[in-house]
């Protein structure tokens, strides 16, 4: 009504300017019947603008909020982060706790030092300079052994529970490697133990076995009980032994200490890198062949070989390096065959660069060139630890006149890190005189609340599980190291992501209620009501959904007090959670991380409900999740109002025009019409004043 009504008032303006014969504006004229037709259209694009935006910004705080939520899931998703380690010793100038990790169990332990780990140490003959040659400016060799032949440890996994439960079938058969076989009856346990039936102890069961294997001339191995895994075997001589448990309810043995393997074969060749041939190569078992092909590289030459058929059972693997073909053999196996590699000029010659295959735990020899005129004290300190062996090298004047230089050798803790050097026939540097020993290696002894243990270093932590202590003094009294765990980081992070949660949920209410007076973005998506729907139904599922990886009484949230009110808030009962935390931690922590830290997204592996959580909002807002398809929808959108728009204003333009046009027709037909009139206006006055004078 209102448009007719200024329409109607524009028409009368202009007929009474007519009947006056005055001009009138035609330009404001025009644009105010454009605007009269522009307005309406205008504003209902506007509006659809407006509420696209509102729709976008929407959305937007939708992602930043499901970015806060899944932070919080991040921190109850590793199980690295469930607990917060306490330790204390009662003599840190005897021992020292060094570190606790929060998967430790709490309790108090009693340690005795008796000896500390310390390293080795030689110094070499005496030399009156430190210039000076000593093998008259020759070259030579020296050849520093380190390390020496370790039995190997192993660990049966074993729980004085587990223990019970296995026993109760009557008797555990533990076999070596050579198939040389102890068997302990439930009896045997009990009366090492002082136990009776159902009662067995691990320090019993090892007793048992330790009797048994100290009887058998032909089992090769030691037993003791370990206090963090069960019982512990070690090998009487040095070898690739192992220990099977014939009891399944028994974990088999898993090595302590993994023995040294030895190193691969690598052998290597020289090629031209410009070749058209056809490429053959062969472990003896296998052989991969390449049609003929131009080469230009010697890598092109090796990724033809990697791609071709056969390439994968090949007992080696074939690289590039600094212009040659390098074979790399996969195990340490010896090589019974060497490896051959054709191409159409004939077989090429292979050099074995790395023998491979050195004995378990045997010393590592490294060979030490020292070049021409550089035999001198200095050349020989500086060579040696170029080689970056573990064992460093030091120029010491033990004299006060500058003439008193000795070469001082220090190896690392622990009798496994005792080392020796040779140098080439002839050459006596004095390292393996009885008179320059300056210490000998030694391990760590102590006893563990009662059991004698030895280690390579000062730094111990593999006795009590998730705990690193340091020896730093022999004490014939006892320390106690007492440790604990703080689980109020995770009550914390827990009750963040409840808070996070519900801040999500209000959020999702807010815009899409009807909009609110002074709240930004209030009703945004009134008009949009799935998409919230569709997250918040997701999202209470997999809350409060079973885990995964669901542990002993802990299957889910609402088992460490995690629930949801008639309102559809999350609640924490922290009274549960404190009780379900204080007996049963370990399950707590499987349900939620799986027992796992930093697992990859990717990862196929059950990852615990906090992972699966964090995923599932991760995908929201991933490239074609929900969010991010109704953001790029309604970007769409918006380009479309915005082209609307401009559209529009095109139109809007070519009706002003017109409008113009039209007018000046009109004030240029007015104008011949008032000519017209003033014509016979002096016509008839002219007429006029005629007649009166006649």
């Amino acid at each position: 009504m209102e448009t007719t009504s200024s329409t109607a008032s524009i028409g009368s303006s202009i007929l009474t300017s007519l009947d006056s014969g005055a001009g009138i504006d035609s330009v404001a004229l025009a644009q105010s019947l454009t605007d009269a037709q522009k307005a309406p259209q205008e504003a209902i694009i506007q509006d659809n603008l407006s509420q696209t935006t509102a729709e976008i910004s929407g959305y937007g705080l939708i992602s930043y909020q499901l970015v806060v939520f899944e932070s919080s899931l991040q921190t109850i998703n590793d199980a690295d982060e469930m607990a917060v380690g306490q330790g204390a010793s009662s003599n840190t100038a005897t021992v020292s706790v060094t570190a606790v990790d929060g998967s430790v169990t709490p309790g108090s332990y009693d340690l005795v030092v008796n000896q500390l780990a310390q390293n080795q140490s030689i110094m070499s003959n005496q030399y009156n300079s430190a210039i000076g040659p000593v093998n008259s400016g020759g070259s030579f060799d020296i050849d520093l052994s380190v390390g020496t032949t370790v039995p190997g440890t192993f660990d049966e996994s074993l729980t004085q529970t587990s223990l019970r439960t296995a026993i109760a079938a009557g008797s555990i058969t533990i076999t070596d490697a050579s198939g040389n076989s102890i068997t302990v009856t439930q009896a045997e346990i009990n009366a090492a133990g002082s136990t009776t039936s159902g009662n067995e102890t691990l320090a019993g069961y090892a007793a048992a076995l330790q009797a048994k294997a100290e009887a058998s001339a032909s089992f090769n191995f030691s037993v003791t009980v370990n206090h963090s895994s069960g019982v512990t075997f070690t090998q009487l001589t040095a070898g690739n032994g192992t220990i099977v448990s014939a009891q399944g309810a028994v974990t088999a043995g898993v090595p302590s200490v993994t023995p040294t393997q030895g190193v691969a074969a690598v052998y290597s060749t020289s090629l031209t890198a410009s070749h058209t041939t056809p490429l053959t190569v062969s472990d003896g078992l296998t052989t991969v062949t390449v049609d003929s092909s131009a080469y230009t590289t010697v890598d092109e030459q090796v990724q033809a070989i990697q791609s071709a058929a056969g390439y994968d059972d090949l007992l080696f693997t074939v690289s590039e390096n600094a212009g040659k073909i390098e074979f790399t053999y996969k195990t340490t196996n010896a090589v019974v065959i060497e490896p051959t590699f054709s191409i159409i000029d004939g077989t090429q010659t292979l050099s074995n660069d790395v023998v491979g295959v050195t004995a378990v735990n045997s010393p590592t020899i490294t060979t030490i060139q020292i070049g021409e005129n550089a035999d001198t004290p200095e050349g020989i300190m500086a060579a040696i630890n170029a080689a970056n062996t573990g064992v460093t090298a030091s120029l010491v004047d033990t004299g006060v006149d500058g003439s008193n230089y000795r070469i001082v050798l220090s190896g690392q803790e622990g009798v496994d890190k005792v080392f020796s050097v040779s140098a080439s026939s002839g050459i006596d540097l004095g390292f393996s005189n009885a008179e320059n020993l300056l210490q000998t290696a030694q391990n760590a002894q102590f006893e563990f609340n009662g059991v004698g243990i030895s280690r390579g270093s000062n730094d111990v932590s593999d006795v009590i599980s998730g705990v690193t202590f340091s020896l730093n003094a022999v004490s014939a009294e006892a320390v106690t190291l007492t440790v604990d765990r703080d689980t109020s980081p995770l009550k914390a992070n827990i009750v963040n992501m409840v808070n996070e949660y519900n801040a999500f949920n209000n959020m999702l209410d807010s815009l899409t209620e009807a909009p609110a007076e002074g709240v930004e973005l209030s009703g945004a998506l009134a008009d949009e009501k799935t998409l919230a729907r569709f997250l918040s139904d997701q999202l209470r599922k997999a809350i409060l959904a079973d885990s995964s990886t669901p542990s002993g009484p802990i299957n889910a949230m609402r088992d460490i007090g995690v629930s949801i009110d008639r309102f559809g808030q999350l609640t924490f009962d922290e009274s549960k959670f404190d009780s379900a935390v204080a007996t049963n931690f370990d399950d707590v922590v499987t349900m939620l991380t799986a027992n796992t830290s930093n697992q990859s997204a990717l990862d196929s592996n059950p990852k615990g409900l906090s992972q699966d959580v964090t995923n599932l909002v991760a995908s929201f807002t991933d490239s074609g999740g929900a969010v991010y398809a109704q953001t790029v929808s309604a970007n769409v959108e918006l380009a479309d109002y915005e082209q609307d728009l401009a559209d529009l204003e095109i139109r809007m333009d070519g009706i002003y025009l017109r409008y113009i046009t039209q007018f000046a027709a009109m004030d240029a037909l007015v104008a011949s019409i008032n000519n017209t009139k003033s014509y016979l206006t002096t016509q008839l006055e002219n007429m006029a004043d005629t007649y009166w004078k006649n």
